[in-house]
C-alpha cells in the first residue's frame, strides 16, 4: 500500500510538471540560432526579474550559495528553470518515500545534499555561442565545477521551421559526457549513446554583465544527468 500511494504521488507531481512545461514554453524566445536577444540587465537580474517568475527558485539557490557575483562574471550560464528544480525535488521525494511514505524532501534537504559545484556545472568562463560550433560534433569544454562536458549544435529537420524560409535552424545542446573522450585535443564524433544531451529552449541572450544566457529545457531534471 505504501508503494502504491508513493508511486501515485510521484507521478501526480510529474504530470503537473509536464503540464507546466507545456504552458511555459510559449513564454520563451525559441532560438534556432538566428535570433540574438540583448538585455540591459545583468545575468542574475535578468533571471530575478523574469516576468513569468520561472527562475525564482533558481535565483534563491544562487543567493543561498552566495554566487550572484560568480553568475554575473561567468561567460556563459546554461540556466535551469524552476520546473527543472521541481522535477529534482519530486524525484528525491519519491526516493525518500520509498523508505518511509512520511519522509519529505524540502529545499533544506536540497541545500544539505548539493554544493556550489552542483550549480557551477552550468557555468563557463568563456562565452559560448551557437555560431561557434560545427554540426554533429561534440565540442569538449570544462565548466566551473571543473567537469568535462560538451556542447553540440544540431540542425533541426522539423518542417514547421521551414514553412516560410529555407534558412537553416539550429539548436544548442548541453552534453553530459559519460563515455570516454576520444583522443585528447580532438573533437569526439557524434554523441556516445551513454552521453546525456539536453536541448536549450532559449539560446543566446546577451546580458549587460558580459554573459551569454542559454535556458535548458523544462524537461531537464536539475543536477541529474
Amino acid at each position: 500500500m505504501k508503494t502504491n500511494r508513493t508511486t501515485y504521488y510521484f507521478f501526480t507531481l510529474l504530470a503537473a510538471a509536464l503540464m507546466m512545461t507545456t504552458a511555459c514554453k510559449k513564454t520563451y524566445i525559441s532560438g534556432g540560432g538566428t535570433h540574438t536577444a540583448k538585455t540591459s540587465l545583468s545575468t542574475f537580474d535578468y533571471l530575478q526579474s523574469h516576468p513569468y517568475h520561472i527562475f525564482d527558485t533558481l535565483t534563491t539557490i544562487i543567493k543561498h550559495y552566495n554566487m550572484v557575483d560568480e553568475v554575473n562574471k561567468a561567460g556563459t550560464f546554461f540556466a535551469v528553470t524552476d520546473y527543472s528544480i521541481n522535477r529534482y525535488l519530486a524525484l528525491q521525494t519519491h526516493r525518500v518515500q520509498l523508505i518511509d511514505e512520511n519522509n519529505k524532501f524540502t529545499m533544506d534537504s536540497l541545500y544539505a545534499r548539493l554544493t556550489p559545484d552542483s550549480l557551477r556545472q552550468y557555468l563557463f568562463t568563456k562565452q559560448i555561442k551557437i555560431t561557434d560550433f560545427n554540426d554533429e560534433l561534440i565540442h569538449v569544454n570544462t565548466n566551473l565545477a571543473k567537469l568535462s562536458c560538451g556542447i553540440l549544435r544540431i540542425k533541426s529537420t522539423d518542417p514547421s521551421y521551414y514553412t516560410n524560409s529555407s534558412a537553416p535552424v539550429y539548436f544548442l545542446y548541453y552534453v553530459k559526457i559519460r563515455g570516454a573522450i576520444d583522443v585528447p585535443g580532438q573533437l569526439p564524433t557524434p554523441a556516445n549513446p551513454a552521453d546525456v544531451t539536453v536541448v536549450c529552449q532559449t539560446q543566446g541572450i546577451e546580458t549587460s554583465s558580459g554573459g551569454i544566457l542559454h535556458v535548458l529545457s523544462n524537461t531537464h531534471t536539475f543536477v541529474t544527468f
